[in-house]
C-alpha cells in the first residue's frame, strides 16, 4: 500500500489525481494533526509516478489484506431512471435494471463519477448500439452494462490480467458472457469498427490513442471519452477535432467530465 500525507484543504485535489490514475479506491484516515492519510494499493505506472513526485508518503505492507476494506463503503449508485450499478455484497434495489460489479483487483465497482456518467449515457441511448468497444474495461462495468441494455456484441480490452478476470467474471454473473468478449488486444489492433466506443481512462491516454480510437468508429459512431476531469474537456476536444469528430454532448459529476465526439455528418 502507499499512504499519500496531505492537508485536509488537498484531500479533494490529490484524491482526483490517484482516481485518474487508475485506483480501485481510496481509504481517509484522519490524524490528530489535521493531516490526512489517502491509502491506495501500488497497481499502476501512473500511481507510481505520483508517488515518486509527492515526497511526503510512505509505503505499507500487505497489499492482500488492504485490497478489501474499503467494501464496506461501498454503495449502490443510480445511473439513470432506473438503473443501479452496485457490487454484490449490497442488497439489491429493485431497480429494474441492475448492473452487479465486484471489481477484485481490477478497476472500480461502479460509483465513481466517471463509470456513473457513462453507464447514465449508454442508458439513455435505448435502443443500444448493437456494436460497442470499451477500451481499458477495468472490472468490466461499461461493458456489461452495455449487453444489459442490449448490445449484441461488446468487445472490452485492458493491459491488466486482473481487469481481463474481473471483466470475464463480471459478464458471466449478470448472464452476458455470451456477448462480451474479453482480449489484452491493443486497440489499434481491434478487428472490425463499432458504433459505440468507450474510453474511460483519463485525459492523457485518450489523447495518445485518438487515431486509434477514431479509427474503429463506424459510419454514425460515437466515441465516448471519460476518467477527464471537467478542465480537461476543451483540451482533448482540440486533439480529436483534426481527425473529423466533433463535440456531440459534454456531461459533468463533482469535478469530472465525459465528452462524447461524433463524425460532424451525424451530429443534429
Amino acid at each position: 500500500m502507499i499512504a499519500f500525507i496531505v492537508a485536509s484543504d488537498q484531500v479533494e485535489l490529490v484524491s482526483g489525481e490517484l482516481w485518474a490514475a487508475g485506483v480501485a479506491g481510496i481509504e481517509e484516515r484522519c490524524g490528530p494533526d489535521g493531516q490526512v492519510e489517502l491509502i491506495v494499493a501500488h497497481g499502476s505506472e501512473a500511481l507510481e509516478e505520483i508517488a515518486n513526485r509527492r515526497p511526503n508518503r510512505r509505503i505499507e505492507a500487505d497489499p492482500d489484506e488492504w485490497v478489501h476494506t474499503w467494501r464496506p463503503w461501498a454503495r449502490a449508485v443510480e445511473v439513470a431512471p432506473g438503473v443501479v450499478v452496485r457490487p454484490p455484497w449490497v442488497a439489491p434495489s429493485g431497480a429494474p435494471l441492475e448492473v452487479v460489479i465486484d471489481p477484485d483487483r481490477a478497476w472500480g465497482h461502479g460509483a465513481h463519477p466517471t463509470t456513473v456518467l457513462c453507464v447514465g449515457w449508454l442508458a439513455r441511448r435505448l435502443p443500444i448500439p448493437r456494436r460497442v468497444l470499451d477500451v481499458g474495461c477495468g472490472s468490466g462495468t461499461l461493458s456489461v452494462a452495455a449487453a444489459l441494455l442490449g448490445a449484441d456484441v461488446v468487445v472490452a480490452i485492458d493491459v491488466d490480467p486482473e481487469a481481463h478476470l474481473a471483466t470475464t467474471v463480471n459478464a458471466k454473473a449478470n448472464g452476458v458472457a455470451d456477448r462480451v468478449g474479453v482480449s489484452d488486444d491493443l486497440v489499434e489492433d481491434v478487428e472490425g469498427v463499432y458504433d459505440v466506443v468507450l474510453a474511460n481512462i483519463g485525459a492523457q491516454t485518450v489523447c495518445d490513442l485518438a487515431p486509434h480510437l477514431v479509427a474503429k468508429l463506424a459510419e454514425g459512431a460515437r466515441v465516448a471519452l471519460s476518467g477527464l476531469f471537467s478542465a480537461d474537456v476543451e483540451s482533448v476536444a482540440a486533439v480529436f477535432r483534426p481527425l473529423g469528430v466533433l463535440v456531440d454532448d459534454v456531461e459533468e459529476r463533482d469535478g469530472w467530465a465525459l465528452l462524447v465526439l461524433a463524425h460532424p455528418v451525424d451530429l443534429r
